[in-house]
């Protein structure tokens, strides 16, 4: 499996495509997930203050 350095090499050349994004994200942990799946989700539906 290709790790991270794709998306990186990608990175210097300015051309990121969405397998290499996919295959990046795929290669990080379960938890940096979460996290950024998390942070999605709260940035698109932010919570209301009463």
């Amino acid at each position: 499996m290709v790790k991270a350095p794709v998306v990186a090499g990608a990175l210097r050349n300015k051309e990121v495509t969405m397998s290499d994004f996919i295959v990046f994200l795929v290669s990080l942990p379960e938890a940096i997930l979460a996290v950024i799946l998390i942070n999605e989700k709260l940035r698109k539906n932010p919570p209301k203050d009463d």
